[in-house]
């Protein structure tokens, strides 16, 4: 099987290292992943510091739609309407 991008985010779950690696591997299992793909991936991101494994984690995940700020608060922090 190809490896294919997850929709989520690693934003908002447990930071420990141990955690995250554990999230990826559950939801590239969900997605179809094989032991052998899954692997790869953490072996990765564990060849590096923390922000490798979160650099390389992250990269196979896609933000559900509703992830990004809705236009008005948005719009609020850039600047673009009065706070």
């Amino acid at each position: 099987m190809t490896k294919v991008k997850m929709t989520g985010t690693l934003v908002g779950q447990d930071g420990n290292a141990f955690a995250l690696m554990g999230y990826f591997q559950q939801q590239a299992m969900a997605n179809g992943w094989t032991q052998d793909e899954i692997n790869e991936e953490l072996e990765k991101a564990t060849s590096g510091d923390y922000y490798n494994l979160i650099s390389v984690l992250e990269s196979w995940f896609n933000p559900p739609e509703d992830f990004y700020l809705d236009q008005e608060y948005e719009d609020r922090i850039m600047g673009d309407e009065d706070i």
